[in-house]
This record gives C-alpha cells, structure tokens and sequence, in this order.
C-alpha cells in the first residue's frame, strides 16, 4: 500500500509541477486547445491571463506539484492544489460543459492521496477540535 501511495502521489505531483512549467516554459501549445473554446471561455481566459491571476495559480502549481513530487510537505501540498483541482473542475462543468479525462484523473488521484493523508486533515474536520479555545475545556 505505501508503494502505491507513493506511485499515486509522484503522479498527481508531476501532473500540477508540469501544469505550472507548461505555462510559463511553453511546453504545451494551447493554440488548438484555445480555437475550440466557446465565447465565454475565452473572455474568462482573457481576463486571467491579462491580469495575472493565471500566472499565480500556476505558481502555486509548481509549488505544491514540487511538494507532492518530493514527498516533503504532502497536507500542504494538498492544502494547495485542492482549490485549484475545485477550480479546474469548476472551470470544466461551468464553462466548457464537460469534464477533461486528465482532469478526472487529477480528482481520482487527488482523493487517492488524500485518503491517504486523511490522518493530517482530522482537526480541520472536527466541530471542537481540541486546542486552546476549544468549547470542550
């Protein structure tokens, strides 16, 4: 099972580490990808690259990619690419009306690593967790 953890999480790792490169290094060309974009993808596109919005999500990719693929720092890693993962997806059913098979399999993996990391989320799940302040003491 920690074979397939780690297998599981170098893969959703280099996923978002080569989403962020990709963006900045040019790696991938969009320019089919953006043609078949209906009007309002590509004014949404528009305004999150013009304002530099974009170019921090995928530096928070790189980021927690690096983390996930390095194995230091998974929860934050998570923590990190969680909202993004959200986003993608948002971004896929809102706009695009359909959902991108990498990106499913970035939902699938992303799970698959949570559940596996589910012990270091316990205390964001509780209603009183038990600290300083807790309604317990």
């Amino acid at each position: 099972m920690k074979y397939l953890v780690i297998v599981i999480r170098t893969l959703l790792g280099v996923m978002f580490l080569f989403g962020g490169l990709s963006y900045f290094v040019n790696i991938v060309d969009m320019s089919e990808t953006a043609s078949k974009w209906q009007e309002p993808t590509k004014k949404f596109m528009e305004v999150m690259t013009q304002s530099n919005y974009f170019s921090v999500v995928k530096i928070l990719e790189i980021i927690g990619g690096a983390f996930l693929l390095t194995g230091f720092f998974v929860p934050l890693g998570l923590t990190i690419i969680g909202p993004i993962l959200v986003n993608i997806l948002l971004f896929d059913f809102c706009l695009e009306k359909k959902a991108d098979p990498p990106v499913l399999v970035g939902l699938v993996l992303f799970l698959g690593v949570f559940y596996a990391y589910r012990e270091s989320f316990r205390s964001v799940f509780a209603a009183y967790p038990d600290h300083c302040c807790s309604k317990k003491a």
